[in-house]
């Protein structure tokens, strides 16, 4: 692996970093709108101010409870096989959510995203080596606000073996889907010692911000110990200061009030550094998460994690472009690669295009290719004696070929990546073939998943009996 992490801050930076942000903390303070975190601040010594909301923290407090933070998280999948701890089995990759909308698998058109785009999206990232966790990717426009969450993670758990985030907005959500991971898992005892399905929320909102409802499920989630994540989500120009420097701040600000609170509620929680720092464009206003300077703070955050102790993961690979074209490529290239080298221990990129406003088969193939070319970075380069080649390079010596050695026929299948999508025919054999684009090709990759059999998905007794158990629940037939 890579001996060491690209460090785009000096440790005086990073400590400058931190100490502004504890200044930050103490004398500016977060707005806490949800009244139960205002109630737990308030009893661990921060100081609350009940006509505002906004609370305190004293910089010693900062300290104390940011140093219990848990080096580790682990993401459980329905099969052991797809078990992921984060940092020691990064970079893990994973698909960005969730998109209102899809780009038709048939006929390219912008539409809604139904329960049947999801279906075939679990089957598709159950198949694709280079994707390790599956968030949710889109929204239902056909299944009730109040039964998302149960019918998404349904939906996806029953294509797909690998761990599956989602949120959900009420406790009565939270129930059913404890229900439904023991349905699957064949038990109460059995989920949780394995709890396959984790949580994401935001909600820190940006600037300075503690929101209510998401903060609630935060709490939920942390006191019936399920695996749940907090994002920060500052906006260069809008939500953040414009400067690099000052939305670290603000953001590093953000993830230790919204996880100093997760420590209060239940010590010892693991947490992941999970953010999606993004800049506007002031020509017009424009969100661009593509802009390299997603993954510039990226790298930020990355190292602010290692500070802190703790692992760290976001969107690193959001794209403004419209289609799976040179701009989405050189966007969900340049910052996952940079926040990846920086030390991003779970790079998001797959799946979204504009903005993380849509869906695209097409692209999530070819990010899953992009994700394999990253691990490959990541591998690095072994320096051990049959790697090193001298005995080779002895004996073929000057002007000699290496093509036929032994060596090479024994490392042909494991010293390069051979890509499934990229092309590296010669013209005439492209031209002859189809001439067919990247977006071609990877959207006939997605055609021969769909069209064969998911060895994986839940047997018809395991079904059954979720199906039993939430009839008056469950909206799909997928």
């Amino acid at each position: 692996m890579l001996a060491q992490n690209v460090e785009l801050l000096s440790d005086d930076q990073i400590q400058t970093i931190h100490e502004a942000s504890l200044g930050v903390l103490q004398e500016v303070g977060i707005r806490v709108l949800n009244e139960t975190a205002r109630e737990i601040f308030c009893r661990h010594g921060c100081q609350v101010n009940t006509q505002t909301g906004n609370v305190c923290f004293p910089q010693e407090l900062v300290e104390k409870w940011r140093k219990i933070f848990p080096s580790t998280f682990r993401f459980y999948g329905r099969d052991p096989r797809y078990d992921i701890t984060i940092p020691d089995d990064g970079p893990a990759i994973a698909t960005t959510g969730i998109a209102p909308d899809v780009l038709d698998i048939e006929n390219g058109e912008r539409r809604r995203a139904t329960s049947e785009d999801l279906s075939r999206i679990a089957n598709l990232v159950n198949m694709l080596p280079g994707i390790d966790l599956f968030f949710v990717s889109t929204l239902l426009s056909d299944v009730p606000e109040d039964r998302y969450s149960l019918n998404s993670l349904y939906i996806s758990a029953k294509k797909c073996l690998k761990p599956i985030r989602c949120g959900v907005n009420t406790v009565q959500n939270f129930k059913d889907i404890i229900a439904l991971g023991e349905c699957i898992a064949g038990g109460t005892e059995a989920f949780q010692e394995r709890p396959f399905f984790y949580f994401g929320h935001t909600a820190s909102i940006s600037p300075l911000t503690i929101n209510n409802e998401s903060t609630s499920m935060v709490i939920e989630a942390v006191r019936r110990g399920l695996p749940s994540m907090a994002a920060v989500v500052p906006n260069s120009g809008l939500t953040a200061p414009l400067t690099s420097a000052g939305t670290l701040v603000l953001a590093n600000a953000e993830f230790l009030a919204i996880n100093i609170l997760i420590q209060m509620v239940k010590e010892a929680t693991p947490v992941i550094y999970y953010s999606l720092p993004a800049t506007s464009d002031m020509r017009n206003g424009a969100f661009s998460c593509g802009g390299i300077e997603s993954g510039i703070l990226q790298m930020g955050c990355a190292q602010l994690a290692r500070f802190y102790g703790v692992p760290s993961g976001g969107y690193a690979g959001a794209t403004n472009a419209k289609l799976s074209d040179a701009q989405a490529g050189f966007e969900k290239g340049m910052s996952p690669m940079a926040a990846m080298l920086g030390g991003l221990n779970m790079v998001m990129l797959a799946g979204l295009i504009d903005a993380l406003m849509v869906f695209s088969y097409p692209q999530l193939v070819i990010d899953s290719e992009i994700g394999e070319m990253i691990k490959r970075v990541y591998k690095g380069i072994s320096l051990d004696n049959d790697e090193l080649a001298l005995d080779v390079i002895k004996t073929i010596g000057p002007g000699g070929l290496y093509i036929d050695s032994q060596h090479t026929l024994r490392h042909m299948r494991t010293a390069t990546y051979f890509p499934d999508i990229a092309s590296r025919q010669s013209w005439q054999k492209w031209w002859d073939t189809g001439k067919y684009d990247t977006q071609a090709r990877a959207l006939k990759r997605v055609w021969n998943i769909l069209a064969g059999d998911n060895p994986d998905a839940f047997s018809p007794d395991v079904d059954a009996k979720i199906r039993a158990t939430f009839s008056d629940s469950l909206y799909v037939s997928v």
